[in-house]
């Protein structure tokens, strides 16, 4: 019997898990995760705070009684503190006893996620400090929102974004900080101006161009320095992404990438050939590069775990590459970015130009009643490597087609035929 061991349980390791079990019934599976609740959906935490869903079982993934039917074992408040490659055991304790123990494993797979990056300023250690990648932290955060009339946001994502959003329905003034712009890797300047322009609309204060370098207070958060001013506010909320969670293999023989992730294979397999590592801990294969880099992104995470868990199971299939796929919706604004834009791409030494193809959606009826911004990312042959989307409706109905372009490395001058067949044939709907 083939017995598979998964740490963490994110959604990579989730898939993971569900996966190898269908690849292969027989099979023993555990999953283990130090945080003391059930698989929850991490996307889910604005949602928490906001007051939409009040609990996170609201925000499961898979139902503790679904994983069992399956045959999957799920242990949660289990922490793995080392991993011994030779035995084929990885040490773990009980987070609320520190009690230790072994778990043997024929196959194992790393899914331990993310750790928040946080700046090296001062006042780090006062109440009123927050991250948001856990539901504690979700909770930290409603705690002191309560009695908090202010509070600050740090990051350029989609995520830090959500949180100033719910923040905001809570009834506080947000202040939204990032050093150069938001969703910067994300979406051309253009694109970020013109959000920055709407999120300022609905009541967000932008601080943008420099970021925060003090947080002042006794024991608690009384205000943040930017710039040359001081800015009274009750709580500050880091989203500045994450660095990979590896303390687990350090001294244990699998290697590290040129990232600071674990480095995988296109099997996401590790250098140890039964230890697979997939999610915000890993690196992964660029599919327009054929670099491997680091994307911490769930749907990345997703696709890795079911190549892991297959394999782990005794099969054999590769990824030739990942498109990174990211859309969110915020202040009634559907924002989606594909792939690289021109600074990604800059960060793999990429050669492309940006073309904007707005002009052409307003074309048909679509474009007309809901206007949409959309830039394509070229490469110097013209071949389509990244996109972007912001509308107020239909986004998925213009990013569709360009994310299968992307998939098939097609040249823009076959897309733009299609895409524009595509939109003809909406003409008759009711929208």
């Amino acid at each position: 019997m083939n017995r598979i061991l998964i740490v963490g349980g994110g959604v990579a390791g989730l898939n993971a898990a569900v996966n190898a079990k269908r690849k292969d019934p027989s099979s023993k599976i555990i999953i283990i995760s130090k945080e003391p609740y059930n698989a929850y959906r991490r996307p889910a935490i604005p949602s928490l705070i906001s007051g939409e869903i009040t609990d996170w079982n609201e925000a499961n993934i898979f139902p503790l009684k679904l994983l069992n039917n399956l045959g999957i074992e799920y242990f949660s408040g289990v922490e793995a503190k080392s991993i011994d490659v030779k035995n084929n055991t990885v040490v773990v304790a009980k987070v609320d006893t520190n009690e230790n123990g072994k778990i043997e494993y024929d196959n194992l797979i790393l899914s331990m996620g993310g750790i928040p990056s946080m700046p090296k300023i001062s006042g780090l250690d006062k109440k009123g400090i927050c991250t948001f990648t856990t539901y504690d932290s979700a909770c930290e955060i409603l705690k002191y929102s309560k009695d908090s009339k202010s509070a600050v946001v740090v990051g350029a994502g989609f995520i830090g974004l959500e949180i100033a959003e719910a923040l905001l329905k809570r009834g506080l003034k947000v202040y939204f900080n990032v050093r150069s712009r938001i969703l910067r890797r994300l979406l051309e300047p253009d694109m970020s101006d013109y959000l920055i322009k709407r999120f300022t609309e609905k009541g967000l204060i932008m601080l943008v161009g420099e970021s925060i370098s003090d947080i002042g207070g006794n024991s608690r958060v009384s205000n943040i320095k930017y710039k040359n001013d001081i800015i009274e506010t009750d709580m500050v909320i880091f989203g500045m992404g994450v660095n990979p969670s590896v303390d687990i293999v350090k001294n244990s023989g699998i290697e590290l990438g040129e990232t600071g992730a674990i480095k995988v294979n296109n099997k996401m397999q590790t250098n140890i050939p039964n230890i697979f590592a997939v999610g915000d801990c890993a690196e992964s294969l660029d599919l327009t590069t054929g670099e491997f880099v680091y994307y911490p992104v769930g749907s990345i995470a997703a696709l890795g775990g079911e190549i892991a868990g297959i394999n782990a199971a005794g099969g054999n299939i590769e990824t030739k590459g990942f498109v990174r796929a990211q859309a969110d919706k915020i202040f009634g604004e559907e924002i989606i970015s594909i792939g690289h834009s021109s600074v990604s791409a800059k960060e793999v030494n990429l050669n492309v130009k940006v073309v904007d193809i707005s002009e052409e959606s307003k074309k048909f009826d679509i474009g007309r009643k809901y206007p949409a911004l959309i830039k394509v990312v070229l490469t110097e042959d013209d071949t389509i490597v990244g996109a972007q989307v912001i509308t107020k409706k239909y986004g998925s109905v213009y990013s569709y087609g360009l994310f299968n372009a992307m998939l098939n490395k097609e040249k823009f001058s076959n897309f733009i035929d299609k895409w524009r067949i595509s939109l003809n044939n909406l003409e008759n709907l009711t929208l």
